[in-house]
């Protein structure tokens, strides 16, 4: 997960818990977003271009952080750069088990 790029939504109460976290998974690139509003429910929102292992990984971190849903994006979407968004907005496509 070194290589990749994460935003974090501002709203979540637990955004620090969230850093550490990405931390202890050898991130080093985040990056903040939002509108301010809690997101409806806790999604991932990932790249499809993600390899299936980042895949894999992101789905467990997002699991081992509370997130209940994920869904996937394009880059370019709104203006989306990073690889993955910790409470993205919109309707999640899938929920986490």
């Amino acid at each position: 997960m070194s290589k990749l790029e994460i935003g974090i939504n501002s709203a979540l109460p637990d955004i620090d818990n969230i850093k550490v976290a990405l931390k202890a998974r050898g991130v080093i690139l985040y990056s903040i977003f939002g509108t301010g509003e809690m997101p409806e429910h806790r999604v991932l929102a990932m790249s499809p271009r993600l390899s299936k292992s980042s895949q894999r990984e992101l789905l467990k971190l997002a699991q081992e952080l509370g997130f209940t849903h994920f869904s996937y994006y394009t880059h370019g979407d709104e203006d989306i750069f990073e690889d993955a968004l910790l409470g993205g907005y919109g309707e999640p496509e899938r929920e986490l088990l």
